[in-house]
């Protein structure tokens, strides 16, 4: 007999490498290489069973800082336009 998810959760809050990349825009290839470069934050990934594995929050928490860092540098280029 196997286990069901509870009947609120309507998608995996973990996901691996593949679904992490296609989350976040890029290529599996191109987030291997991020992770192994040391560009992504270390908490974004982790192992589970010998696997690399994403928790949904936390690449939802990512996008938000990429959004938030974005808004900042484009504010900072339209302040150096104007002065």
């Amino acid at each position: 007999m196997g286990q069901h998810p509870p009947p609120f959760i309507t998608e995996p809050r973990i996901v691996g490498s593949r679904d992490a990349a296609t989350y976040l825009g890029t290529t599996d290839e191109a987030l291997r290489q991020q992770r192994y470069a040391g560009t992504l934050p270390g908490s974004l990934s982790y192992k589970s069973g010998g696997r690399i594995v994403y928790d949904v929050r936390d690449l939802d928490d990512y996008l938000d800082s990429q959004k938030a860092l974005a808004r900042i540098e484009t504010a900072a280029r339209v302040e150096r336009r104007t002065a």
